[in-house]
C-alpha cells in the first residue's frame, strides 16, 4: 500500500512540474474560445466571474459533459478530484473532501445538489441524466448562507439551457457497440411570441450491459431511461421575469443482476454459510472479479418530476427573487441477490433477497432581495422553507439460511423467513439568511453572512417478522407468532418496534465570514471561515436516531491568472474539524440481512490542498490538470460499528476508528489532460482529447470492511472528433478507461457469510460513436 502510494506521489511531482492548467477553465472553454477566460458563476446566488469568488469551485460546462458522454453525477465524480458519488443499496451518497453521509435513505446528504436554485433532497437523483445542462458548479466547503443547512461539505450548483431569442435546434446521437450503449438527444429552443419564448428538450439512453450472467444468460445493467424538459420564460416588461421549468424522468434498469461474488474461499479464514455450502457442493467457484456474476435477476424503477418557478422582480436599483419547487419521486429497487448457481436451497430458495421503496414528496420557496453589487456595500437577504413527506418501504428474504430454526418450534429451518419495515417521516426547514460585501478600498472586500434554520421532524415506523413465498417481490409476507418474531429480532437485525423519540427540532446560528485582496490585477488572495450545520434524525431501515453534525471550516486560496490570461493557476487550503459527523456502515446479521448502522463520530478533521491550472500553449493546444491532497480521518470515533470478521467473533462488539482514515477518502485524486484542435482544411478542424483521472486507494464502508476497500487506480479517457469551425456538425469517437481498470463504486461483505465479499462492478474500456449537430 505505502508503495503504491509513494508511486502516485511522485507521478504526482511530475505531473506538478510540468503539468499547467486548469481543470474548470480547460473544461468550459476550448483553445478556439481561448480570449474568453471570464467564466460566470453563481456560487454566491449571484452572478460572479469565477476568479473573483472566495470559494474552490469547479466548473464543468455543458458541452464539456456532451462532448465526453458524461451521463451522470456519478460519472462526473469520476473526473473530478475530493468528490467521490457512490451508487448503493440502500441509497447513493455523495462525498466531497472526504465528508457524505453514507448508504442510509434515512440521510440528508452532505453534499447538497441544487438545480436553477431547487433543492434536490433526495440522493438518488443522482442517476438523473447531465443533459441540456448549462453548467455544472462543484463549490467545495460548507455553502451553508447561500445553499442551506444540507450542504455542510459542499453544493454542486447545476445551471440547465435556457430558452433563446432565437430559433435553435440541436441533436446528438451516440451507440458504444462495447456494451450497447445508446443515446438519443434533441432540443429546441426560441420565440412564441414576443414576451414568451421556450425551450423543450428529450433524452431516450440505454445499455444492455457488460456484466455477463452466468445463471441468467444476459448482462446487466440493462438500463432504459426516459428524460425530458419543458421550460418557459415570460418577460412581460423590463422589471419582470418569470421562468416555469418542468423535468421527467422515467429509469429503468431490468432484467439481470450484475454484482460479483469475491473473495470465496475467504482469504486467511474459513469459509462460512452460502460460501462455505458453495464450496461444500461444487468444491470451486467462481469468486474473480471478471465481469461474470451468478445472482439473481434485480431491477430498479425511479420516477421523478420537478417542477421549478424562478420570479426575478426588479425593484429600483433592487431585485426581489422567489424560487418556488416541488419534487415527486418514486424509487423501487431490488438491489441484490446474492446466490450461487445450483445450489442445494435450504427451503425452496438459495439466495438472499432485498427490496427498497421510496416515496417523497417535497415543496420548497425561497425569496431572495438583492442590491447592486457594484456598490461599496451590496447585501442579500432572504428566506427560505420546504417541507417533506417521505415513506419507506424495507423488505428482507434470508433465504440463503436456515433462519426459522431460529425461531422453532414457530418455524422451522424449510421456512423463507422475511421482514417488512415501513417508516413515514415528515419534515419543515424554516430558516433566514443575509449576506454583505464591503468594499472600503480599492481591491479589499470584507463580507459577512449569518443563516438560522430551524428543521423539525417527525418519524415513525413499524416493523414485522414472518414467511414469504418463492417469488418474494410479489407476495405479501404472512405475519409469524410474536414469540418467534422476538426470537428472529436480533438475527435478522429487525427492530421490531416505533422509535423511540417519535419527533425532533434542531436549531442552529451558522455564521461566515471572508476577506479577499487583489494583489495585482489578476491576483486575488482570500481567507475564509464558515460555521456548518446539519440537522439529526431517523434511520431508514433501522430504529437508530442521530444527532446533528456540525462544522468549523477555514479556507486560504489564491486565484491569479498570468500572461495575459494565458496562464491560470488556482490553490486552495482547507481545514475543517466536524463533530459529532452522522456516519453509516452497512453490516450482515447472523442470519444473512444487511442493515445500515447508524451513529455519530464524535469529531472528524478533513484538511488538504487543491491546485488547478491551466495554460494555453498556443491557439490548439491546451494543458490542464486538477490535483488534490486530502486527510480526512477521525479524530475520534469510539463506537464505530465493527466488520462482519470482528461481529462473527464478539456479536455486539463496537470498534474504536479514532485517527484512521474516513471513507471515500483518498489521500491524492484529480485528473490531467490535453485538448488540441488542428486545422484538416480551410473549414474543417480535427479535435482531440485526452484526461487522465487517478486516485489512491480508499474504503467505500465506514467500518473499514477490508472487503470494502477500492485500490487505487488509473482511468485514461480519449475523444477524436471532426467537424466545422462553425460547431454545425461533429462526428466524434470516444474511448473511456482505455487502460481497462477494475473497480467497483460498491463493495460490501456478502450477505450469509463472512469473509466473502460483493462488489458492483464500473464500467470497463468502452468506445462509442459520437454524431452532432446544431443550428
Amino acid at each position: 500500500m505505502r508503495n503504491r502510494n509513494c508511486n502516485h506521489a511522485k507521478s504526482l511531482l511530475l505531473l506538478l512540474s510540468i503539468g499547467i492548467s486548469h481543470s474548470a477553465w480547460a473544461q468550459a472553454e476550448t483553445a478556439e474560445g481561448a480570449n474568453s477566460t471570464d467564466i460566470v458563476v453563481t456560487a454566491q446566488r449571484r452572478a460572479e466571474r469565477l476568479q473573483d469568488v472566495p470559494v474552490s469551485v469547479g466548473v464543468v460546462s455543458g458541452d464539456r459533459l456532451a462532448r465526453t458522454n458524461t451521463r451522470n453525477l456519478e460519472e462526473l465524480s469520476s473526473q473530478q478530484p475530493a468528490l467521490k458519488i457512490a451508487t448503493g443499496a440502500a441509497s447513493d451518497q455523495l462525498n466531497l473532501r472526504g465528508v457524505g453521509s453514507g448508504f442510509n435513505a434515512g440521510f440528508e446528504q452532505s453534499v447538497a445538489t441544487f438545480v436553477d436554485g431547487v433543492y434536490r433532497s433526495r440522493a438518488r437523483t443522482s442517476r438523473l441524466a447531465l443533459f441540456d445542462i448549462d453548467r455544472v458548479e462543484i463549490l467545495k466547503g460548507p455553502q451553508t448562507i447561500f445553499f442551506g443547512a444540507n450542504a455542510i461539505a459542499g453544493a454542486l450548483n447545476i445551471t440547465t439551457r435556457k430558452p433563446s431569442d432565437e430559433l435553435t435546434v440541436n441533436a446528438s446521437a451516440l451507440y458504444a457497440p462495447t456494451d450497447g450503449e445508446y443515446a438519443l438527444e434533441g432540443g429546441i429552443s426560441g420565440p412564441l411570441m414576443d414576451t414568451l419564448k421556450a425551450r423543450v428538450a428529450v433524452k431516450a439512453s440505454g445499455m444492455n450491459g457488460y456484466v455477463h450472467n452466468d445463471r441468467l444468460d444476459n448482462k446487466g445493467p440493462h438500463l432504459r431511461d426516459l428524460q425530458g424538459r419543458v421550460q418557459f420564460q415570460w418577460d412581460p416588461s423590463s422589471n419582470l421575469s418569470m421562468t416555469l421549468r418542468y423535468d421527467g424522468a422515467r429509469l429503468r434498469d431490468t432484467g439481470t443482476s450484475n454484482t460479483e461474488i469475491i473473495a470465496c474461499p475467504p482469504v486467511g479464514s474459513a469459509p462460512t454459510g452460502l460460501c462455505a455450502r458453495a464450496l461444500g457442493q461444487f468444491g470451486t467457484i467462481d469468486d474473480r472479479f471478471d465481469y461474470h456474476s451468478n445472482a439473481a435477476a434485480n431491477r430498479a424503477r425511479i420516477d421523478f418530476h420537478e417542477i421549478g418557478l424562478t420570479t426575478r422582480l426588479q425593484l429600483g436599483d433592487y431585485s426581489l427573487n422567489l424560487i418556488s419547487g416541488y419534487q415527486h419521486q418514486r424509487a423501487d429497487v431490488i438491489p441484490y441477490n446474492v446466490s450461487f448457481p445450483g445450489l442445494s436451497p435450504v427451503g425452496t430458495q438459495s439466495f438472499q433477497w432485498a427490496l427498497l421503496g421510496e416515496r417523497s414528496k417535497v415543496f420548497s420557496q425561497e425569496i431572495r432581495l438583492e442590491s447592486p453589487g457594484d456598490r461599496p456595500v451590496a447585501f442579500q437577504v432572504g428566506g427560505y422553507f420546504d417541507h417533506m413527506d417521505l415513506d419507506l418501504a424495507t423488505k428482507f428474504g434470508f433465504f440463503g439460511s436456515a433462519a426459522g430454526a431460529l425461531a422453532a418450534p414457530y418455524l422451522n429451518a424449510q421456512s423463507l423467513v422475511g421482514s417488512d419495515a415501513y417508516a413515514q417521516q415528515k419534515s419543515s426547514t424554516l430558516s433566514g439568511f443575509g449576506a454583505v460585501v464591503a468594499k472600503p478600498v480599492d481591491g479589499l472586500r470584507l463580507s459577512g453572512g449569518l443563516r438560522y434554520s430551524r428543521i423539525e421532524k417527525k418519524a415513525h415506523r413499524q416493523a414485522v417478522i414472518g414467511t414469504r413465498g418463492a417469488e418474494p417481490d410479489h407476495e405479501p409476507l404472512t405475519p409469524a407468532p410474536l414469540a418467534a418474531q422476538l426470537l428472529l429480532a436480533g438475527p435478522t437485525g429487525t427492530a421490531l418496534g416505533d422509535y423511540p423519540i417519535t419527533r425532533r427540532v434542531d436549531t442552529m446560528f451558522m455564521p461566515s465570514a471572508s476577506v479577499q485582496y487583489d494583489l495585482v490585477r489578476d491576483v486575488m488572495v482570500y481567507a475564509s471561515y464558515a460555521k456548518g450545520f446539519k440537522a439529526g434524525g431517523f434511520g431508514a431501515n433501522t430504529a437508530d436516531i442521530f444527532g446533528p453534525e456540525k462544522v468549523d471550516a477555514f479556507e486560504l486560496g489564491l486565484k491569479s491568472q498570468w500572461f495575459g490570461r494565458r496562464l491560470t493557476t488556482n490553490i486552495a487550503l482547507f481545514d475543517s474539524k466536524y463533530r459529532d459527523l452522522q456516519e453509516t456502515s452497512t453490516v450482515t446479521t447472523s442470519a444473512g440481512g444487511l442493515i445500515s448502522v447508524v451513529n455519530n463520530a464524535a469529531s472528524m478533521r478533513s484538511r488538504g490542498i487543491e491546485l488547478e491550472t491551466r495554460a494555453i500553449v498556443s491557439r490548439g493546444l491546451t494543458l490542464w490538470s486538477n490535483v488534490s491532497y486530502l486527510d480526512a480521518h477521525y479524530q475520534k470515533f469510539t463506537n464505530a460499528p465493527c466488520t462482519p470478521n470482528q461481529r462473527a467473533v464478539t456479536p455486539a462488539c463496537i470498534q474504536d476508528l479514532s485517527g484512521q482514515r474516513r471513507a471515500f477518502a483518498p489521500s491524492w485524486s484529480g485528473s490531467v489532460g490535453a485538448d488540441v484542435e488542428q486545422p484538416v482544411t480551410d473549414d474543417l478542424l480535427l479535435r482531440l482529447g485526452a484526461s487522465l483521472y487517478f486516485t489512491t486507494g480508499y474504503f467505500l464502508q465506514a467500518n473499514h470492511d477490508p472487503l470494502s476497500y477500492q485500490p487505487g487506480y488509473q482511468k485514461l479517457d480519449l475523444r477524436a472528433a471532426i467537424g466545422p469551425r462553425d460547431g454545425r456538425w461533429e462526428v466524434a469517437v470516444i474511448a473511456k478507461n482505455v487502460n481497462d481498470a477494475k473497480t467497483a463504486s460498491f463493495r460490501v461483505t456478502t450477505p450469509g457469510t463472512v469473509g466473502t465479499g460483493t462488489l458492483l462492478p464500473d464500467r470497463p474500456r468502452s468506445v462509442a460513436f459520437q454524431v452532432s449537430t446544431k443550428w
